[in-house]
């Protein structure tokens, strides 16, 4: 997945995430019904290779960054996002991590790994990001 010349494709993504990967597309289906329309994007960045942005009307509200029997699934909050989560019954997990991320000038990253992505707390959250201004 190191090859900046050619996005990989679904099947290649799927081997090398394995079984977690079946919950990302479930995931993926949700937002797109739900939330949607969401829009895969291939992007490649040096330090972590190949990664998808998910995109829904022009906005990036998540990245999936696939690696060896696992993901990373990240989003970046502003501080409206912030407040909205605080707000809202969030699990502590959330609030935890929003706590202890570091600050940039686009917000403050969330990761959720293939151990801890939860379907309906990673919806939740896209539903926030997508409530809050960019």
């Amino acid at each position: 997945m190191s090859d900046a010349k050619a996005s990989p494709g679904e099947s290649k993504v799927r081997d090398l995430v394995g079984d977690p990967y079946s919950r990302f597309v479930a995931f993926a289906h949700r937002v797109d019904s739900d939330l949607g329309p969401l829009t895969l994007i291939w992007k490649y960045y040096k330090p972590t290779g190949w990664f998808k942005n998910g995109m829904i009307k022009k906005r990036r509200v998540f990245l999936f960054i696939p690696r060896e029997s696992g993901f990373t699934f990240r989003m970046v909050f502003n501080e409206e996002a912030i407040a909205i989560v605080r707000d809202e019954d969030f699990p502590d997990v959330v609030n935890q991590g929003l706590d202890e991320a570091k600050k940039y000038p686009e917000g403050k990253p969330f990761d959720l790994d293939e151990a801890s992505f939860d379907l309906d707390l990673a919806a939740r959250l896209v539903d926030v990001k997508l409530r809050s201004t960019k």
